[in-house]
């Protein structure tokens, strides 16, 4: 047989996990490389069930797919019908639809592998009735998805706390699960065709929309969220329209998390250039702390912000025995006090306090000014670059970055002010967004004064003597 399997899917041919699941975006060849692996498993004498929630005919189904790959890789043995395929092995393919006949998916034992196509479109009590059915033993599954929403039951059961991972890795492992994101870019035989349509996308559709349907990101429409598409990508290619030359402190910011689905962050900045993301999914908070000490040194930062509410309360004294002998300025920030400088003026006729609900909006709307700004700069108007934003397109977690950014909902205030809504109120129902946790770090790293600490890098003040003689 003829069989080549791209790269980024390899994990999934290799792996003995009970779960295999490939997420992305379109033209990324997800259901085209499983196909190819539940032949070989059907060659083998397995019996293969392929589903997927909504399927009201045989032509809806995955069994057109598979009978043009059973021909392609000239794999023999196979008895093609018009809603099955069968192998001589013994092996056999069958076709169901989930939202109809999920009371007779417990009825199929026997189910040595069950493929769930389209998987983000199931249903939660089809999940729970299918995954306890597939018991046989050495039974696994499949899943292939292009994610629509953080909350539907796909991602609420296999890839929350794991989409930062994810994104920055291209693979997530533990002991029962196999999860890669593959997208048209790791496609090797991805088609001129799709490239055409691809492009057409690009120019024609909301960023948002090219990325949730190329890119395998999210598609959750917050209509009260500060930051819209346009104005994250633009801070993207700001560096495009100015010459930029970062001045001032470097600082490093630090959303703490314990050990549960919340991810850590570190956000470093330069200026109003954003030098580095980082997510850490493991460990305690005291680990977080350690790793992002790490990034203090490694980029020889000036100043240190951390989140010190909630779990962060218990990290004060730790953060001084490590930072203190670091002479490096320390920043607690506290998203519920009242804003910063309270009684300056915000907007001309507006003080801090009556403007802002709490230091948390008062941060994120400053950083929401920058973005704005940024906006304006690529589009011809004249701004200090001191005051945007500049963002690495290349960095590994910028799409994770903007997937929380641009979701950083407003709630309606009674007294006017700016006020948004907190990470519980975003977790739930109807919106069920995931924490933002590079966001905030973000947030706080625009939040603080940085003014440099004399003496910082030195040991001792520089003898002017000795330097001129």
């Amino acid at each position: 047989m003829d069989i080549s399997l791209p790269e980024a899917f390899l994990p999934l041919y290799e792996s003995d996990s009970r779960y295999r699941i490939a997420v992305g975006g379109r033209g990324s060849g997800k259901s085209m490389t499983v196909a190819m692996l539940c032949i070989l498993e059907a060659i083998q004498g397995k019996k293969i069930l392929c589903c997927r929630e909504f399927q009201n005919s045989i032509q809806e189904s995955v069994h057109a797919l598979i009978a043009d790959l059973i021909d392609v890789m000239g794999a023999t043995g196979f008895t093609v019908t018009r809603d099955k395929i069968s192998h001589s092995s013994g092996g056999e393919f069958i076709f169901k639809g989930l939202s109809r006949n999920a009371e007779s998916i417990k009825s199929l034992f026997g189910t040595d592998v069950c493929w769930i196509e389209e998987a983000q479109t199931i249903s939660e009590e089809s999940l729970r009735l299918l995954t306890p059915t597939i018991r046989e033993a050495g039974s696994y599954f499949f899943i292939t998805a292009n994610p629509r929403s953080e909350a539907d039951p796909l991602t609420e059961r296999f890839l929350k706390g794991r989409m930062g991972i994810l994104r920055q890795d291209g693979i997530f492992r533990d002991d029962t699960h196999t999860i890669i994101r593959a997208n048209f870019s790791e496609n090797p035989y991805f088609p001129s065709e799709l490239e055409v349509e691809r492009k057409k996308d690009k120019a024609t559709l909301s960023a948002a929309e090219y990325e949730h349907i190329w890119e395998g990101q999210t598609l959750d429409e917050v209509d009260t969220s500060i930051i819209i598409p346009d104005w994250f990508n633009a801070a993207l290619v700001a560096a495009e329209h100015v010459k930029l030359r970062p001045s001032g402190a470097r600082v490093v910011a630090h959303d703490v998390s314990d050990m549960g689905k919340d991810d850590k962050a570190v956000v470093v900045r330069h200026g109003p250039q954003v030098l580095a993301l980082g997510l850490k999914a493991d460990g305690t908070a005291s680990d977080g702390l350690d790793w992002a000490v790490q990034y203090i040194d490694d980029f020889s930062a000036d100043s240190f912000v951390y989140d010190a509410d909630g779990i962060g309360l218990g990290l004060a004294r730790e953060v001084e025995r490590q930072l203190g002998p670091r002479n490096i300025n320390i920043h607690q920030f506290h998203g519920g006090e009242r804003p910063n400088m309270p009684d300056a003026q915000y907007d001309g006729h507006r003080t801090n306090k009556d403007a802002f609900f709490n230091r948390r909006a008062q941060a994120y709307w400053l950083l929401r000014d920058r973005f704005y700004k940024t906006y304006q700069l690529v589009n011809g108007e004249y701004i200090d670059p001191d005051e945007c934003i500049f963002l690495d397109p290349e960095d590994k977690l910028i799409s994770a970055l903007r997937a929380e950014v641009c979701r950083i909902p407003r709630k309606p205030n009674a007294h006017g002010k700016i006020q948004l809504m907190t990470k519980s109120e975003m977790s739930k129902p109807p919106l069920s967004l995931p924490s933002p946790n590079l966001s905030d770090a973000l947030a706080y790293a625009f939040a603080i004064s940085d003014d440099l600490t004399y003496g910082t890098h030195w040991s001792k003040p520089i003898n002017y003597t000795e330097a001129y003689i």
